[in-house]
């Protein structure tokens, strides 16, 4: 079991919150599925410094472990972010995203089966920036609007292809079409034979966007202000914008089938809430403002 040493073994990024059940090869959230107990996931993952956490959750012989996302004089370098258990082609990896590049690891997150580091692309480190998995492809997206493609091919990872699009600062995808969103513009894309063909683009010069998450036809979009819309994917359809936050929303997640929101903002506030999509109508479940979780 790989130790951390002592003054890493606390998030040293404590002034912000994010979600961290997407860390799960689960599909929605790891508390809010619709099972016959809430807590189906085998393990967690949660993201340090240079580390991840992998937590078992079902197995009590199984120990936690602390991984280092490098190796040697690298060792307990580089910044998360994104990581998630994905299936591609029959195979379960834990994939994560940093300021070093891309590590596919096995499922138990003992040895990484591939990496790389994005400077081939443009001689250059070219930070990853986000990530979604389409049919068996994983769609990279990184600086510069570079979306690298990879594919397990006989057991192995390869990246495929890269595409080039307009510089975007978030990446998220469902079915066969994508999203990118810049501080002001969000971009749909539908995948067609290897190729990107824009399906709608939607800017927004008063009211930047922050964080942004795709679940099946319905993508959800945090901005600055504290609001939120929730808009058709991959048409941009507007469906609802409200204000949930008096802050920045830095994150949010989604149980479709209990229609259950969370969000959580820059000044630390995590809030739930019940979407009501035949109603179009968001209301809280944190009726008072003393009944939000304040970590």
């Amino acid at each position: 079991m790989s130790k951390v040493p002592e003054n890493k073994k606390y998030y040293l990024q404590n002034n912000t919150v994010g979600l961290v059940t997407n860390a799960s090869y689960l599909n929605q959230n790891l508390a809010l599925l619709n099972t016959d107990d809430y807590f189906k996931a085998d393990c967690l993952a949660v993201a340090h410094e240079g580390y991840i956490n992998y937590i078992p959750l079902v197995n009590a012989m199984r120990r936690c472990k602390y991984v280092p996302i490098c190796a040697g004089c690298d060792r307990g370098k580089g910044i998360i972010k994104w990581m998630k258990w994905i299936k591609m082609a029959n195979d379960t990896y834990f994939v994560c995203l940093s300021t070093i590049g891309i590590q596919f690891f096995d499922v138990e997150l003992t040895d990484i089966q591939f990496e790389y580091d994005f400077k081939e692309l443009n001689s250059r480190l070219s930070l990853p920036l986000g990530a979604c998995l389409l049919d068996d492809t994983l769609f990279v997206g990184t600086a510069m609007g570079m979306i690298a493609m990879f594919k397990n091919r006989n057991e192995s990872i390869r990246m495929v292809n890269h595409l080039q699009v307009t510089p975007f600062l978030y990446l998220d995808g469902s079915g066969n079409c994508l999203v990118t969103v810049s501080r002001e513009e969000l971009k749909s894309y539908r995948i067609d034979g290897g190729i990107l063909e824009l399906v709608a683009d939607l800017r927004e010069t008063l009211l930047l966007f922050s964080v942004l998450k795709v679940y099946d036809d319905i993508l959800l979009v945090g901005h600055h202000t504290g609001e939120l819309s929730i808009m058709s994917f991959p048409e941009l359809n507007l469906i609802l914008r409200k204000k949930l936050h008096e802050a920045e929303i830095t994150a949010v997640d989604y149980s479709k089938e209990k229609e259950i929101l969370l969000t959580v903002s820059d000044d630390l506030f995590l809030k739930a809430w019940k979407w009501d999509e035949a109603e179009t109508k968001v209301s809280s479940l944190t009726p008072s403002e003393n009944q939000t979780i304040r970590p």
